[in-house]
C-alpha cells in the first residue's frame, strides 16, 4: 500500500532553497542599492558645500564681499555686483572633486552629471531678507551593479521641481536593464553671507 516516497522529500528541499536563495539575493540589492544611494547623496552634498567653501574668497569676507574672485563678488553693504563666468568654475571644480570621489565604490558603473544650476545673487529666496548668496542644484545618473534576476526594461522620466526657478524640469532615465539599476539622486546647496 505505501510506496517509496524517498525523493519527495527531495524536491521539496530543492525549491525551498531556491526560493531562499532568490529572497537573499534580493534582500542583499536592496541593501548595497540604499547604502549606496545615501552614500552618493552624501558625497554630493558634501562635495557641493566643499566646493563653495572653497571657491569663496575669505580675505573679501571680512570686506563684507560674497566673492569668489574679483570678476565675481556681491558687495553686502552697498549692493553691487559683479558676475562674470562663475557657473563654469562651479561647474568644472565640481564635476573634478565628485568624479574622484565616486570612483572608490564598485558597486557604481557609471556616474553622469545631467542637471547643474549654479545660482550667485542677492536674492531673499528662503530667507527673510534679502541676502547675498551661492547654490547649486544638481541631478546626476548613476548606475548600480546588482543582481540581473530584477531587471525591467522600461524607460522611467522623473520631474522635480525648482523652487528657486518656480518651474518643473524632467529627467529621462531607464531604470533597470543588464544587472544595473540607474537611479537619479538631486542635491541642492547653498552658501548664505549673514
Amino acid at each position: 500500500m505505501y510506496m517509496n516516497k524517498k525523493g519527495s522529500y527531495s524536491i521539496k528541499a530543492i525549491i525551498l532553497m531556491f526560493i531562499t536563495l532568490l529572497v537573499i539575493t534580493s534582500y542583499i540589492d536592496i541593501m548595497a542599492k540604499s547604502y549606496t544611494l545615501n552614500e552618493i547623496q552624501n558625497i554630493m552634498d558634501t562635495t557641493g558645500l566643499s566646493v563653495l567653501q572653497t571657491l569663496v574668497d575669505d580675505k573679501r569676507l571680512k570686506e563684507e564681499m560674497l566673492a569668489i574672485n574679483s570678476e565675481n563678488y556681491i558687495d553686502y553693504s552697498t549692493g553691487s555686483q559683479l558676475l562674470g563666468n562663475y557657473e563654469g568654475q562651479l561647474y568644472s571644480r565640481y564635476k573634478n572633486n565628485i568624479k574622484e570621489l565616486i570612483s572608490t565604490n564598485n558597486n557604481i558603473s557609471y556616474f553622469e552629471i545631467l542637471y547643474f544650476d549654479a545660482f550667485f545673487e542677492r536674492s531673499s529666496w528662503g530667507l527673510s531678507s534679502t541676502k547675498p548668496q551661492i547654490g547649486l542644484d544638481v541631478v546626476a545618473k548613476v548606475r548600480l551593479r546588482v543582481s540581473p534576476y530584477f531587471n525591467t526594461n522600461e524607460l522611467l522620466e522623473k520631474t522635480f521641481y525648482s523652487s528657486k526657478n518656480n518651474s518643473n524640469f524632467k529627467i529621462i532615465y531607464n531604470g533597470q536593464k543588464n544587472g544595473q539599476t540607474e537611479i537619479i539622486i538631486r542635491s541642492v546647496v547653498r552658501l548664505v553671507y549673514r
